[in-house]
């Protein structure tokens, strides 16, 4: 069992794949050519779910525990997988977001646009 530590981190070679937390169930940090990611790794109702949590080194070892530890107490009160919106959500807020800010929405062809 490979214990992890941000010096260990910060001198593993990029491209190494991932690097599971011995300590913190779910935790791992996927290490790819340009950046080395956090992701919470959790089951809702029997779906696996993967989740970015923050890219290091601007989220140390300690505070992605501690954000796991968060989503944890979140998903024991039934409230993590609330947080998660849908396509459809994430579209209409930014459409909101375009209107209230009077910026144009840019769209593609074939895209829906504010207007439709």
């Amino acid at each position: 069992m490979k214990v992890l530590s941000d010096s260990k981190i910060e001198k593993l070679p990029f491209e190494t794949g991932h690097e599971n937390d011995p300590l913190t169930p779910g935790l791992y940090l996927r290490v790819g050519k340009r950046k080395k990611t956090w992701e919470f790794s959790y089951r809702v109702e029997g779906t696996q779910i993967k989740q970015k949590i923050g890219e290091f080194p601007q989220l140390r070892l300690a505070d992605a525990r501690a954000e796991v530890d968060r989503l944890r107490k979140l998903a024991a009160q039934g409230t993590l997988d609330d947080q998660r919106r849908t396509l459809r959500e994430v579209f209409e807020a930014y459409l909101e977001d375009c209107r209230l800010k009077q910026r144009k929405v840019r769209a593609r062809d074939g895209y829906p646009t504010a207007e439709t």
